[in-house]
């Protein structure tokens, strides 16, 4: 009772301030051709008539105008799998998906408790992570893969979703070895190393750090490799490890002070919910083997100076 006269409030109170919340499309190349006209990233929300728990979602939290406000950047689409053939690379609902104006899938929570984790929490998360989105979709659009690939990667980097950075870490690398380019590969496997200390793994990022070091590709690379070594250190407890390592920066980058390095792309910033990030899927791609995941990497606990760039 008291739930409904909250959310009876709530759509009062928009109403009165002229509050427009936004509604669901079921046309997917409709809802698309509105984000790339708005620029804007797609959530899908994928259901069925025989899906009990997805219905208790549509009724108890996306009628809450609460959540819908927090929907509103988005462009939101319904999909009934049983009848689309955009759904077919799914073997579970309910299902939530984000994609980017292009079809290419951001993140996603799968399984029979997704809908508990549709907070307003982890979707004003997943707002602030859309200007990054967005920017290395244009990237991706451009052929600008190693920089979109590294916003990628810092992005999930910064929020500690660091199986996620890892894979976007590879692909920068992947690409930077394609292009003849040693010192944007040496970058991606040094902040690739780092995600470990986000895992409380400190020991095998400073190990992989420490290789490294050895033999940087050129001065800024050393001065990147130093640093973020540095802060595996202070992530370790380790702060006389991590002062030796900033004291070992090239004297050419001790201008920068404590600042981060430049690389091919700065970070962004992202949803600190389940959410699950699937690189290159466009929507209605297939699903890998095993099927869709259900979004265990959950990240948490403050952020630590990482060695993202800006």
């Amino acid at each position: 009772m008291r739930s409904t006269l909250f959310a009876g409030l709530m759509l009062a109170a928009a109403t009165l301030h002229g509050a427009e919340l936004p509604g669901w499309q079921t046309d997917w190349d409709a809802a698309f051709k509105t984000a790339r006209e708005q620029h804007r990233l797609v959530f899908v929300n994928y259901t069925a008539g025989w899906c009990g728990k997805c219905h208790d979602v549509e009724r108890l939290t996306f009628k809450s105008p609460y959540i819908l406000q927090h929907l509103a950047d988005f462009v939101l689409l319904e999909v009934d799998v049983d009848f689309s053939k955009h759904a077919h690379h799914l073997t579970e609902v309910p299902a939530y998906v984000v994609y980017d104006p292009e079809g290419r899938e951001c993140f996603q929570i799968v399984g029979p408790d997704a809908g508990s984790h549709l907070t307003a929490a982890s979707l004003d998360e997943i707002r602030r992570a859309a200007p990054a989105l967005l920017k290395a979709s244009d990237l991706l659009d451009a052929k600008q893969d190693l920089e979109a690939a590294f916003l990628l990667a810092n992005t999930y980097s910064r929020l500690k979703m660091p199986s996620r950075a890892r894979k976007e870490y590879a692909n920068a690398r992947k690409i930077a070895d394609q292009r003849g380019d040693p010192a944007a590969a040496q970058l991606a496997d040094a902040q690739s190393a780092f995600t470990f200390a986000l895992e409380r793994n400190a020991p095998k990022a400073i190990k992989q750090l420490k290789a490294l070091a050895e033999k940087p590709v050129n001065r800024d690379n050393e001065a990147m490799i130093w640093l973020t070594l540095g802060h595996a250190y202070e992530m370790a407890k380790d702060t006389s490890s991590a002062r030796d390592s900033y004291r070992e920066q090239p004297v050419r980058s001790r201008g920068r002070g404590r600042g981060r390095p430049r690389i091919p792309a700065s970070a962004g910033s992202g949803p600190r919910g389940p959410w699950r990030r699937s690189r290159g899927r466009r929507a209605g791609g297939t699903a890998p083997s095993g099927g869709a995941p259900r979004g265990r990497d959950r990240p948490g606990g403050a952020q630590p100076r990482g060695p993202d760039s800006r």
